[in-house]
C-alpha cells in the first residue's frame, strides 16, 4: 500500500532532491545532515505519537514559573515504637491540625474572619446571649469552624485551578448555552432544587449531612443536636441566600463589571502571613474565661496524677502530647541543672540531654517539632554550643517553656474542660443508653452484693415498671405536717410502707432468681421500737453465677417477724395478690403467727422464684440490707395510699399513664398563680418565609414528580471534554461560522485538540494566579458578605438592564455575538439557578472526591 501512496512519493522524491541540492552547493556532509534531521524528525514524532506524550506533561519542563498544586506522594513512614508501616501509632501522636502551617495573607484573612464573625454574631450569638454568658459553646463553635473552614481551604489549594476550570466549568456553562437555545422547557431535565424551595433547603441539607464527616472532628460530627445546628446554618442560611446569585439582576450587574474598561481600585498589600484564623479562635479564650471552680487550671492539673492521666489522654488525641512533655521534660532539666556542685559526668549527662531537647523539640525536621520562632531556635543553638550551665541565667529555655506552657494553657486547656476525657474524670464513665426494663437497673446499699454484667430482658408489668424507675426522685419530696404531729413524724400505721425512693444510692444491675436463702436459727431478740422480745431470724443468702453456676458471693442478714409481713404487704400494695405465695395469717382477730423458720424460708425461696419479682427493689433491700427493715414514709407513700383509688391497683397498670402526668404535674412546686401571666407580652416568632424572593417557590413542581426514567425526546447534550470541545461548539451555535471553517477547525482539532487543552489550562491558571491578589480576594470575600446578609437589592433592575443593553450593542466582531448570548440565556433566574447547582455539585465532588453522594 505504501509503495502506491502518491503523498509518500512526493516526499521521497523531495527528499533525495533537497539533499543532493545541499551535497552540490555546500558539501557531503551538509547533504547527510539533512538526511539525517529529516530521519531523526520522523522517528522523533514517531515516539511522541506511540507514547501518548501529551503537552501538559511537557509544560512543566518548559516553563521554570509553572507550579501544580498537587502535593506529591510520600512513602509511608515507618512506626519508630514497632517498626510497622501500617501503625497508626505516631500518626495517633503526631496528628497534625489542618490549619498548621496554612499561612494566609493578613488582608484575606481579617475578610474571611469578618464573614465568620457577622455569621456567629447572627445565627449563635443573637440566641445564646439570652441563655447564657458562658463563652464555652461560641469558643467551641469558633474552633469547629476553624476545622471546618481548614479542611476545605486545604482541599481547594489541592486542585488545579486551571485544569478544573477548563475541564469542568467551562464545558458545564456551555453546555447550559446550548440547552438554553434549544428554548424548549418541556424537554429539560431540572435540577432537583428547583422543584420548590422546600425541596432546595432539603437538598442543601442534604449535602451538607453527607460532607458533616469530613468537616467536623469526629467526636463533635457525632454528636446529633451540634451536627443539627451545623445543617441548619450553613443550609438555610448561608447556602440558601447564596443561591440568590442567579438573579438576573446580580449577573447583569457582574457583566456591567466584565465590561467596564476602568479596573477597581484596590490599597496597597501589607505582606505579612497569619496563621489561618489564629486571631479568630483566640477573641474569646484566655485566662479569665477559665477561672472556674469546675476548671483547674493547668498549675492544678499538673499536681494532680489522675487529672494530669486524662489530660494526657485528650492531647493524645489533640496530637499535642509533645508540648506537655516538653514542660515535663524543662521541669526535670531544670531541677537537675540548679544542683549547686556537680560533677563532670553528671556536666556531660547534663550536656547530652540538652541538646536531646533541642534534637526532639526545637527542630524543624523533627516530629515533635512544638514550632518556636526561628530567633529562639537559633539563641538556643548558640547557648549550646559553648556552655550548658549558661541555661541557667540564659533566656531561651525559660521563653521556649513559657511559649509551650502559654500554649496548654491558654489553648488546650478550654478544650480539655468540655472533653469527654474531663467529664469522665469528674463524673464518671457515660452510663450505656439502653431501655431500663423492671429489675433490670436497680439501686444497691454501698457493701451490698451487686451483680456484674448481667441484663434482665424480659416485659414487666407497668406497676412493676413504677415501682423500680420513681427511686430517680431521690429526696424530692418529702413528708407534709399532719393536725397533731410533729413536722416529720409517723402519723400513719406502721404497717403502712411504700417501696423506697430516698435510700437508694446507686444502681446496678442483678437478678433475684438467681439468689438463693436459707434460715438457720431463730433468736428472741429485744425490739427497739416496742421495748418486747420478738423472734429474728438470721437468712443466709447466696449469689449463684448466672453461666457457671458457681458461688460468687454470699452474706447473712437479720430481719424480725414483723418484717416479713412488712414485705408482704408492701410487695402486694405494688405487685398485687400473689394466691400461692403467702404468710400464715396474723392480725388482731387471728392467732398468733408461727415461728418456724422452714415456713419463712419456703417463703422467700417462693419469692425468689417468681418471675414478676425477679428484679423488686423491696425483695432486694430485704436480703442485701444490714439495717433494720423500716422505710421512712414520704409523701408519696401517702399519696399511694389515700389518693390513689383502690381501681389503679387492682388494674395492675392499665390506667396507669394518665396516673403518671397528673402525679408529676403535682410534683412542680413552682407558683402557679394566674396573675403572674397577665403583663407578660409574648413577642410572636419570627419565622422566615423563603418563598419571599425574586425566585418565588422555585418550579412550584412537587418532588414526586421528579423522572425516575430519562424523559421522551430529551435534548441530548455533547459530551464536552475540554476548551478546544467548547470552542467549536460555540462556533456552530453562538457565532455562526461557515461549514468550511468547521470541517478545517474539525481537521485541526484531531491533531492538536490536547496540546491546545494543555495550554489553555496552563493559561488561565497562570492569569488566574495574577488576578487572585490579597486585596482582590478580600473584596470578593466582602461581596460574598454582602450577598448573603444584605436583605434588600441596592440595584435598580430596569436602569441596569438598560445599561447592559447599551454596553453589548457597542461591542463588535466576536464579542457582540458571545456577549449577546450570554445576556439573552441569563435572563432567566430559574435556568440560572439550574447552572448554579450545576458547578455547585461539581465544585463539592471535586474538593470531596472520596465521597460517593447520591442525590435524591
Amino acid at each position: 500500500v505504501l509503495l502506491h501512496d502518491s503523498f509518500l512519493h512526493f516526499a521521497v522524491i523531495t527528499l533525495i532532491l533537497s539533499t543532493l541540492f545541499t551535497s552540490i552547493a555546500f558539501g557531503l556532509i551538509s547533504g547527510i545532515s539533512v538526511l539525517l534531521s529529516f530521519s531523526l524528525g520522523i522517528l522523533a514524532f514517531h515516539g511522541v505519537l506511540n507514547g501518548n506524550i501529551e503537552l501538559s506533561s511537557l509544560i512543566p519542563l518548559i516553563s521554570k514559573s509553572f507550579q501544580s498544586n498537587k502535593s506529591a506522594d510520600v512513602a509511608p513512614s515507618k512506626c519508630n515504637v514497632c517498626g510497622d508501616s501500617n501503625c497508626n501509632r505516631e500518626k495517633i501522636v503526631h496528628k497534625q491540625k489542618p490549619w498548621a502551617g496554612l499561612m494566609l495573607p493578613e488582608e484575606v484573612d481579617a475578610a474571611i474572619e469578618n464573614l465568620l464573625e457577622r455569621t456567629l454574631d447572627q445565627f449563635i450569638q443573637s440566641w445564646y446571649k439570652n441563655i447564657s454568658l458562658d463563652n464555652s459553646f461560641p469558643m467551641e463553635i469558633r474552633h469547629n469552624i476553624r476545622y471546618a473552614a481548614s479542611v476545605v481551604l486545604s482541599r481547594v489549594l489541592q486542585v488545579n485551578i486551571g485544569t478544573f476550570i477548563t475541564k469542568k466549568v467551562i464545558p458545564a456553562a456551555v453546555q447550559h448555552i446550548d440547552m438554553c437555545l434549544e428554548a424548549d422547557p418541556s424537554k429539560i431535565t431540572f435540577h432537583p432544587a428547583l422543584y420548590t424551595r422546600k425541596a432546595e433547603l432539603d437538598y442543601l441539607r442534604h449535602r451538607v449531612k453527607d460532607l458533616l464527616p469530613y468537616l467536623l472532628e469526629p467526636r463533635n460530627a457525632k454528636c446529633s443536636i451540634f451536627s443539627t445546628i451545623v445543617t441548619e446554618i450553613l443550609a438555610g442560611w448561608l447556602l440558601l441566600p447564596l443561591a440568590s446569585v442567579s438573579d438576573t439582576t446580580v449577573i447583569n450587574n457582574l457583566l456591567l463589571v466584565i465590561l467596564g474598561t476602568q479596573p477597581t481600585p484596590f490599597p496597597p498589600t501589607t505582606g505579612k502571613e497569619v496563621e489561618f484564623l489564629d486571631n479568630f479562635v483566640k477573641k474569646e479564650i484566655g485566662l479569665d474565661s477559665n477561672n472556674w471552680a469546675l476548671h483547674p487550671d493547668l498549675c492544678t492539673i499538673l499536681k494532680d496524677q489522675s487529672l494530669l492521666y486524662s489530660f494526657m489522654q485528650f492531647l493524645k488525641d489533640q496530637g499535642a502530647v509533645h508540648i506537655l512533655q516538653f514542660c515535663l521534660d524543662v521541669e526535670e532539666f531544670n531541677r537537675r541543672m540548679l544542683t549547686p556542685e556537680l560533677s563532670s559526668e553528671e556536666l556531660d549527662l547534663l550536656y547530652r540531654d540538652a541538646w536531646d531537647l533541642f534534637s526532639v523539640y526545637f527542630s524543624p525536621h523533627s516530629p515533635d517539632n512544638i514550632g518556636f520562632s526561628q530567633d529562639l531556635v537559633i539563641q538556643m543553638r548558640k547557648v549550646l554550643s559553648k556552655d550548658v550551665t549558661k541555661l541557667r541565667t540564659s533566656p531561651p529555655l525559660f521563653q521556649a517553656y513559657e511559649h509551650a506552657y502559654s500554649l496548654l494553657d491558654k489553648n488546650y486547656c478550654p478544650l480539655f474542660h468540655t472533653s469527654d476525657e474531663f467529664y469522665t474524670w469528674l463524673c464518671g464513665p457515660r452510663t450505656p443508653c439502653s431501655v431500663n426494663l423492671s429489675g433490670a437497673n436497680t439501686p444497691s446499699l454501698p457493701g451490698s452484693p451487686v451483680k456484674q454484667g448481667y441484663k434482665s430482658k424480659r416485659n414487666e408489668g407497668a406497676v412493676s415498671k413504677l415501682s423500680t424507675k420513681l427511686h430517680k426522685i431521690k429526696g424530692a419530696l418529702r413528708a407534709q405536717t399532719v393536725d397533731g404531729h410533729a413536722y416529720g413524724s409517723d402519723a400513719t400505721d406502721a404497717t403502712e410502707f411504700t417501696e423506697d425512693l430516698t435510700l437508694m444510692e446507686e444502681e446496678e444491675e442483678r437478678d433475684l432468681s438467681s439468689w438463693r436463702v436459707r434460715i438457720y436459727n431463730v433468736d428472741n431478740k429485744l425490739d427497739p421500737s416496742t421495748g418486747k422480745h420478738t423472734p429474728t431470724y438470721t437468712i443466709f443468702v447466696q449469689r449463684i453465677g448466672p453461666t457457671d453456676g458457681n458461688v460468687i458471693s454470699e452474706w447473712t442478714v437479720e430481719r424480725r417477724l414483723s418484717d416479713f409481713y412488712t414485705l408482704e404487704s408492701k410487695l402486694t400494695e405494688f405487685h398485687g395478690d400473689f394466691p400461692d405465695t403467702q404468710l400464715p395469717p396474723c392480725g388482731l382477730l387471728a392467732p398468733s403467727p408461727p415461728t418456724e423458720a422452714h415456713l419463712y424460708e419456703s417463703y422467700l425461696q417462693k419469692l425468689l422464684s417468681n418471675p414478676s419479682l425477679r428484679g423488686s427493689d423491696l425483695l432486694h433491700w430485704f436480703l442485701s440490707s444490714s439495717g433494720d427493715f423500716i422505710i421512712e414514709d414520704n409523701a408519696l407513700g401517702r399519696l399511694l395510699r389515700k389518693s390513689v383509688p383502690i381501681s389503679l391497683r387492682k388494674e395492675r397498670g392499665q390506667n396507669i399513664e394518665p396516673f403518671i402526668s397528673t402525679f408529676f404535674a403535682s410534683t412542680d412546686s413552682r407558683n402557679k398563680n394566674k396573675s403572674e401571666w397577665k403583663n407578660i407580652e409574648m413577642t410572636p416568632r419570627n419565622i422566615r418565609c423563603i418563598t419571599n424572593t425574586v425566585f418565588g417557590d422555585n418550579l412550584g413542581l412537587s418532588i414526586q414528580n421528579f423522572p425516575s426514567k430519562p424523559v421522551d425526546n430529551p435534548i441530548l447534550l455533547p459530551n464536552l471534554k475540554g476548551p478546544s470541545d467548547c470552542l467549536i461548539l460555540l462556533g456552530v451555535k453562538v457565532f455562526k461560522v461557515p461549514n468550511f471553517l468547521i470541517k478545517l477547525a474539525l481537521a485541526i482539532y484531531t491533531l492538536l485538540n490536547k496540546p491546545f487543552d494543555s495550554l489553555s489550562s496552563f493559561y488561565i491558571e497562570k492569569r488566574i494566579k495574577s488576578l487572585l491578589i490579597p486585596q482582590r480576594i478580600a473584596h470578593l470575600t466582602k461581596l460574598l458578605e454582602w450577598t448573603i446578609f444584605e436583605k434588600q437589592n441596592k440595584s435598580n433592575p430596569e436602569l441596569v438592564l438598560h445599561s447592559l443593553t447599551e454596553k453589548i450593542n457597542t461591542l463588535k466582531g466576536w464579542s457582540y455575538p458571545l456577549y449577546h448570548t450570554i445576556f439573552l440565556v441569563v435572563q432567566n433566574p430559574f435556568l440560572n439557578k439550574q447552572l448554579f447547582y450545576k458547578i455547585f455539585d461539581i465544585i463539592l465532588d471535586e474538593l470531596f472526591p472520596d465521597k460517593t453522594m447520591k442525590t435524591k
